[in-house]
């Protein structure tokens, strides 16, 4: 699984994938994904969101080959969603309240 480019905000995944596969990802807080965040079926193999607030998060992805076969749950990566705006040297840009901005 590889995550989109640090500079982008949000967070985008993607992995590799044979023809005819299907997938369930989940992303959660906590690694034992006790209340999932996202839980959704896709016919490809990516996912993304700028929804989600930054900060770290668990993913983890299960597989349906053509067949209707799933696989279990991939063991769970810890990814981080970038803040939306940045300054010029890079850092996030928060509002007086301490909250990452979403757009200048």
């Amino acid at each position: 699984m590889s995550t989109g480019g640090d500079d982008q905000p949000g967070l985008r995944l993607r992995w590799p994938a044979e023809p005819g596969q299907s997938f369930r990802v989940q992303v959660s807080a906590s690694e034992d994904f006790s209340a999932p965040l996202v839980d959704e079926r896709l016919e490809a193999p990516a996912w993304s969101s700028t929804t989600l607030p930054p900060g770290d998060y668990f993913v983890r992805i299960q597989t349906r080959d053509p067949s209707g076969l799933e696989s279990d749950f991939s063991t769970p990566r810890q990814v981080r969603a970038q803040p939306p705006v940045r300054s010029g040297a890079g850092l996030p840009v928060t509002a007086a309240d301490g909250r990452p901005l979403s757009r200048p």
